[in-house]
């Protein structure tokens, strides 16, 4: 699953809200093997580090930036009331993008993408079994051609396919 330009940028935005120190984000470069920048604005390795960050990898470090040490501190000045906003407004946005995010503030959060390839296969499974049971074999087979379709590239054969149904 690609992650989305406008998703990465929210997550800056939610960066640069929750750290202030550039030991923070060094901790942050560590965990991750981030590019370890220095003599740039915090905003800037913010930003760097949220488009950096690989698809794969994306929402464990969404998962880090909402559950941080430094986020339920409540002297730190971004636990205020706006800021949590932003929190919640950027959790919103995930669950948009196709992720799973459960949790709250107090217990922390966890966060998956929706679309993991073993998912997909389970699904597909599902799916199968299904219609197997339903005895609607034909519509399978129709999908798995479309399924084929979609591999080669032949979208609109795929579609074609599917549109029969």
């Amino acid at each position: 699953m690609e992650v989305p330009k406008k998703l990465r940028f929210y997550l800056s935005v939610l960066m640069q809200n929750v750290y202030s120190y550039h030991r923070e984000l060094d901790d942050l470069a560590l965990h991750f093997l981030l590019e370890p920048t220095h003599g740039i604005s915090i905003k800037d390795r913010c930003r760097q580090y949220a488009f950096e960050i690989s698809d794969e990898r994306f929402h464990e470090l969404t998962e880090c930036v909402l559950n941080g040490e430094y986020v339920l501190d409540p002297r730190r000045p971004y636990a205020s009331y706006e800021n949590r906003e932003r929190r919640s407004s950027f959790i919103r946005a995930l669950k948009m993008y196709g992720f799973n995010v459960e949790g709250n503030d107090q217990e922390g959060y966890e966060v998956e993408p929706k679309f993991l390839p073993d998912r997909l296969r389970e699904t597909k499974e599902e799916v199968e079994t299904l219609l197997d049971r339903l005895n609607l074999n034909e519509i399978q087979g129709s999908l798995n051609i479309a399924e084929e379709q979609y591999i080669k590239g032949e979208f609109a054969k795929s579609f074609g396919i599917v549109g029969k149904l």
